[in-house]
């Protein structure tokens, strides 16, 4: 092949950079958004023939700071992401922030908006409510560090990875991207498991699997050399506790649908109240990806106040794969609220985390809503008790409100997509 047969590839903010070129392809874009083609110093047409982004962010703005409006089953919307303005994930947001003053440095503030880090630290920091100037910040970010910003149809085909048990950036990051380009009619196949960042557990067999399939991908396209995964398709492994431990899986399916054919039901439909002050400390400050106790960390089973709580006892072994949706009528009392979402295998006494989630809730809002967390492959066994949490607060993780408030609750049902 020619030198034109470029790949591109990256972890975290390489898998960020690899989507965003993957769907540039043959394309550069101007710092005013608009685009021209790529053409190499010597006027050389140039292109990306395939992409392998890992543990990146589709969305930044989300990512940093979700509200909950993703849906799997829905059309992505750009600006989603700041309508209404999200909850920080704060021991990340602390985290990175810190680390890059560590090992290098920001721009003086007060110049360009665009580069200016350091406030957009300080005006995500000030929290609820939400001002103009903290959504431009969610606009940036969307628009000008992400994929979610490059408009057009044209994508290099790409193969997605992104973690389960990654709370940075979790599957739903390539969900978005897998999705908009399966619309636009463009190749996209995916990659998830118990992986990337903290929690991630990254164990080596599955990595290796993964980046084998990686390189066949790339040999297809690059050099026209064996076939590469199907289009649309999917591997999935699931979480398994010890971290020492063989993952589950793999599990092949021929698109995201066709990954969690059945659902198992949680339902609960007497009203139940959630305080922005519940919850349990110790609880949220051991599941923290940044200084916690890891994916496999248990606790015991108990019901902390101020939450509401929907479970039911698995009579068949269920294989969770996917996003958990939960749905709800609600009557807010307050602003600046969220409701927090925690899924637990319960089982003699104990719990351990599942998959977690958050909405972000309008002043006084109420009606019905529905939501998704950021999902897991995980396996309950007979016996065992799915339970799903809701919380006005998962500290350490999201930055807690400034404002009390209140949530009354009913009808709560919670979908798990699975086999």
């Amino acid at each position: 092949m020619s030198a034109q047969a470029i790949g591109v590839t990256g972890i975290s903010y390489g898998g960020i950079q690899s989507l965003s070129l993957g769907r540039l392809r043959d394309r550069i874009r101007l710092t005013n958004g608009t685009y021209r083609p790529w053409r190499s110093p010597a006027g050389k047409a140039m292109r990306i023939a395939a992409a392998y982004p890992r543990w990146g962010g589709s969305d930044v703005s989300y990512a940093l700071q979700p509200n909950g409006r993703y849906l799997d089953f829905k059309p992505y919307r750009v600006g989603q992401s700041i309508t209404p303005g999200g909850v920080s994930k704060k021991s990340y947001n602390d985290g990175l922030y810190l680390s890059g003053n560590l090992a290098g440095y920001y721009a003086p503030t007060g110049g360009a908006f665009g580069s200016d880090i350091t406030k957009w630290k300080a005006l995500t920091d000030r929290g609820e409510p939400e001002r103009r100037d903290v959504l431009a910040v969610g606009r940036e970010l969307t628009g000008y560090h992400s994929f979610a910003g490059v408009s057009g149809d044209r994508s290099a085909p790409m193969l997605i990875q992104n973690g389960w048990t990654d709370d940075l950036f979790p599957v739903p990051e390539a969900l978005r991207a897998y999705n908009t380009l399966q619309l636009a009619g463009s190749y996209a196949a995916l990659q998830v498991g118990d992986f990337g960042h903290a929690r991630g557990q990254n164990k080596q067999a599955v990595d290796q699997s993964l980046q084998d399939q990686g390189a066949r991908f790339f040999a297809a396209f690059l050099k026209r050399e064996g076939k590469p995964p199907r289009d649309a398709s999917v591997v999935a492994y699931r979480q398994t506790c010890p971290a020492d431990a063989p993952a589950g899986g793999p599990f092949r399916a021929r698109s995201w649908a066709a990954l969690h054919p059945r659902s198992l039901r949680l339902a609960a439909r007497r009203p139940q109240r959630v305080s922005s002050g519940g919850g349990d400390p110790a609880v949220a400050a051991a599941i923290d990806p940044i200084g916690g106790e890891g994916a496999c960390a248990g606790f015991t089973a108990a019901r902390a106040p101020g939450t509401a709580v929907v479970q039911r006892t698995v009579t068949k072994p269920f294989t969770l794969l996917g996003f958990p949706t939960v749905r709800a009528s609600i009557r807010t009392k307050g602003r600046g609220g969220m409701l927090a979402a925690r899924l637990w295998d319960v089982h003699q006494g104990r719990q351990t985390l599942v998959a977690r989630g958050v909405y972000r809730l309008e002043d006084n809002q109420k009606g019905r809503i529905g939501f998704q967390l950021f999902g897991n492959g995980w396996r309950f066994e007979r016996g065992h008790r799915a339970k799903l949490e809701l919380l006005g607060s998962d500290p350490n993780f999201l930055r807690t409100s400034n404002f009390a408030f209140s949530v009354r609750a009913s009808r709560i049902g919670v979908q798990l997509p699975g086999r």
